[in-house]
């Protein structure tokens, strides 16, 4: 009679064996649907290609049903799949390029007009705390709040007409309660989200309309905003929700300390209201952003709840789900339905219904599954990366607990090794099963920091080493957060209910188990940012690479999934692209060309220069905006560029709209040396002069930079290419007048080609300007921002521009007229983005970053 086979061996060799694709058919369906997002935002989408699409997707399903029939599997799934992708192309289309007619953005340009609108209030407002003091901040910044509206009609004339659409409104300063469903008027400037206008730069534009908006209205004080009907009762799950949201928020405010209180409303209720940029930029730069912001992995630990009471038999396997996906899904609502926490819920959901029908939860069908299900309820959410980041980290986590469970069949301890173990003492065993559990945690991090870390680092430009030691601080803190703060919540509810006696104790130990959690964390995060090494900033491995990484990434799973055979030929395929891409880089041919490139900024300056041979020098970094923003910009566009290392940055003057970005870039970049005027630190008046060129004088020498001094006559070469800048003012002593007549005026010469960049020059500075020989040149960077001060005719007259660039927050209709009177071209960075000026052999182009003005 054969011997019965061992059901373990039976088990083990089942999951050894590779899955066959039918066992896993969404992932293959979310490859068709992602395939179709991506073709339906390679261009314009015309209402012809969507008649066309929605012709193509019956015969496919025909098709489909015909190759089926006859068992032509594979050629049946293809064009099943292509339907699928059809399917989501019309979709997302539609969620992208669908609005109403009478939307409010079709109301809106980029340059900001009056406007007053009448809007009903989708959420309680968001309160930003002002940014702190700084002397590189050239308006002071104070709080604001942004609330959503759907918007009901616009003011036109004396008259009201009905429009639709959503949009935010951003109200500076505080002073204003407003909650769900309220109907307010709100008088202020209306425009449209901006576009990214340099390379690297984030498209707010984008973002805005993945989430259905296509305006915003900024107003500068609460006086703009009024209630209508403030008497009017309102009821709903939504504002009864706001209200324990905000109750909850005042007992952590009573309860916790100050940074504690701010710190447990983020991390379990989602109310950034009043967070420091500070303490932002710190749990941002060490990676551990996503326990600041709910997300995920807070509904996970919410939900987890349920998997700990079924861990000490209190509730059975189905009991324990159920329970788990009703407070995963209370969480959110209490949270108001935050887009990751969305995410985590659908998730959830769907792997909870996967084991409820007694399917394996925990696999990437149910994985592909949930993304569905998140593309059906928002088409923009897979656009964000917010949502690529949270797939990839489940994904990684998922693929780590099954290579996991897999060594651990394969290393199973004998019976008797088990039962040695079972009678160690019970701290060496707790010590052993806490030694796993920090070694799990470091291989878990390391797993997604090594696949998500591209991806962070193309985006956010930041690599956090820092995120693995803070791994296992994040693992203890953020649960005792979250339980300890719920459960501070539910048992301030029974104040009054229960006995004082009873309730004041428990409420005094949960809320100092809490506040004690929100120190360690802000503690170890502030410490990880401050230590070398902690947070490195990187430029990113380029778009062309990410989708080679992650194309082979979903390659290499579908292989290990189906086709083990192939393992070796395909990490081998990897291999060889990772070093085709790095030695292609190497073997390049170094471009010959001299490229200076106008960057917009809004109001500010910056140029770069980059010659052949690899030098770039940055002349001005800076504007009236947020110092800390505007860094950000010029190190994403510099990065965009290749640009690793700054020869040089020249200030022109001490505007401090033409330098506050160089403290921030001085994080980002090695650089060589500054160069400026004899006059750009005159007005420094000692070592503690609190203003902007004093402390940027003391950073300089914190960071052992030097400062070369230029004058009237200097000429500065640039590389071995004969590219060289010549100084046409100001002399060493300068002109009697303001630090814009003492501007340094740079001409770029190359080939025989000219580019003039005179900085802010104003009167009297231009006067002796123009007293010198002439300076005929191609290109001109129009003085001050385009202003009419630098009086434009006797400028033109001057230098003889063929083209005129303008670096300018808004339109500047009265000065480019003057320049084209003149018989140039002008250009302005504000319609279409930054301006490259490009020379090789002679011969010059202009390249706009965007060809069709953005207005």
């Amino acid at each position: 009679m054969p011997a019965r086979p061992d059901p373990v061996e039976q088990l083990r060799s089942r999951r050894a064996r590779p899955l066959l694709p039918a066992a896993t058919p969404l992932v293959v369906v979310a490859g068709a649907a992602a395939g179709g997002v991506l073709l339906s935002r390679l261009g314009e989408f015309s209402d012809g290609d969507a008649l066309a699409t929605m012709a193509l997707i019956p015969a496919l399903l025909i098709a489909w049903a015909y190759f089926w029939r006859r068992n032509r599997l594979s050629t049946a799934a293809c064009l099943l799949m292509t339907a699928v992708a059809g399917v989501t192309v019309l979709g997302t289309g539609f969620a992208w390029r669908a609005f109403p007619q009478n939307d409010l953005g079709r109301y809106a340009r980029r340059s900001p007009e009056p406007v007053a609108i009448e809007a009903i209030v989708l959420a309680p407002p968001t309160n930003y705390a002002a940014p702190e003091p700084s002397p590189f901040r050239a308006i002071p910044a104070e709080p604001r709040l942004v609330f959503p509206v759907q918007v009901s009609a616009l003011r036109n004339g004396e008259s009201w007409q009905a429009v639709e659409g959503r949009c935010l409104v951003s109200v500076s300063g505080a002073g204003i309660e407003l909650e769900r469903g309220q109907r307010v008027r709100v008088f202020g400037q209306l425009r449209r989200p901006s576009p990214a206008l340099n390379p690297g730069q984030d498209d707010a534009a984008a973002n805005a309309r993945n989430q259905r908006r296509l305006a915003a209205v900024w107003t500068n004080t609460a006086r703009s905003v009024e209630l209508l009907d403030p008497t009017q009762p309102r009821s709903g799950v939504g504002l009864l929700l706001d209200r324990l949201r905000r109750w909850s928020g005042q007992t952590f405010d009573r309860r916790l300390g100050e940074e504690s209180a701010t710190l447990a409303r983020a991390m379990i209720l989602g109310d950034g209201d009043h967070l420091s940029g500070e303490l932002v930029r710190a749990f941002r730069q060490t990676g551990a952003i996503h326990a600041l912001v709910v997300s995920g992995l807070h509904v996970g630990i919410v939900a987890g709840f349920a998997a700990v009471l079924a861990w000490l038999r209190l509730l059975s396997r189905q009991q324990a789900l159920l329970l788990g996906v009703a407070l995963a899904v209370s969480y959110v609502m209490l949270v108001g339905g935050k887009p990751p926490a969305l995410r985590a819920a659908v998730v959830g959901g769907v792997l909870a219904a996967a084991a409820l029908g007694h399917r394996n939860a925990l696999s990437f069908n149910a994985l592909a599954g949930a993304a569905l299900a998140v593309l059906a309820a928002s088409p923009g959410a897979w656009m964000a990366t917010g949502t690529h980041l949270s797939f990839l980290a489940a994904a990684t986590l998922l693929a780590f607990s099954s290579l996991v469970r897999a060594w651990r069949e394969t290393h199973r301890s004998s019976a008797l090794q088990r039962l040695i173990e079972r009678t160690r003492p019970h701290h060496e065993r707790w010590l052993h099963r806490t030694g796993v559990a920090l070694a799990l945690t470091f291989g878990a991090t390391v797993a997604v920091l090594i696949v998500a870390g591209p991806l962070l680092a193309e985006r956010f430009h930041v690599i956090s080493p820092a995120a693995i030691p803070l791994a296992p601080v994040i693992g203890v803190t953020l649960p005792t957060v979250l339980l300890s703060g719920l459960s501070l919540g539910a048992f301030a509810s029974l104040e009054g209910i229960a006995p004082e006696l009873v309730i004041e104790p428990v409420m005094g130990c949960l809320a100092w188990v809490c506040q004690t959690a929100c120190t360690a964390l802000t503690t170890s995060v502030r410490f990880a940012e401050q230590t070398p090494g902690g947070w490195l900033p990187i430029a990113g491995m380029g778009t062309a690479r990410l989708f080679f990484w992650y194309g082979w990434l979903a390659v290499a799973a579908q292989v290990w999934l189906h086709q083990r055979a192939w393992w070796g030929l395909t990490w081998r395929a990897g291999l060889a692209g990772l070093a085709l891409s790095i030695s292609g880089s190497w073997l390049a041919t170094p471009s010959q060309a001299l490229r200076c490139e106008v960057l917009a900024v809004g109001h500010g300056a910056a140029t770069l220069v980059s010659a052949p041979g690899g030098i770039h020098i940055l002349i001005d970094a800076g504007s009236l905006g947020d110092p800390e923003l505007v860094s950000q910009t010029l190190a994403r566009a510099l990065w965009a560029r290749g640009v690793t290392k700054l020869d040089a940055i020249m200030l022109s003057h001490a505007d401090v709209d033409h330098y506050n970005g160089v403290p921030g870039l001085l994080e980002y970049f090695p650089v060589r040396a500054i160069w400026c005027s004899y006059g750009m630190f005159d007005a420094v008046e000692g070592p503690d002069d609190p203003s902007a060129p004093a402390t940027l004088q003391r950073l300089l020498a914190t960071k052992r930079i030097p400062v070369r001094r230029l004058q009237q006559g200097d000429r500065l070469r640039l590389g071995k290419s004969g590219a060289g800048l010549v100084v046409l003012h100001p002399t060493d002593l300068g002109v009697v007048g303001s630090d814009n007549a003492n501007s340094v005026v740079l001409g770029l010469e190359h080939q025989g080609r000219r580019v003039l960049l005179p900085g802010d020059l104003e009167s009297p500075g231009l006067e002796q300007l123009l007293l010198q020989e002439p300076y005929p040149c191609d290109v001109l960077l129009a003085p001050h921002h385009g202003s009419r001060r630098s009086n434009p005719p006797g400028f033109s007259a001057w230098c003889r521009p063929q083209t005129v660039l303008i670096s300018s927050g808004s339109p500047t209709p009265a000065t480019a007229t003057e320049y084209r009177t003149a018989g140039a071209k002008v250009l302005n960075t504000f319609e279409q983005g930054a301006l490259t000026v490009r020379i090789e052999e002679a011969m010059l182009a202009i390249e706009p970053f965007h060809k069709a003005p953005q207005r």
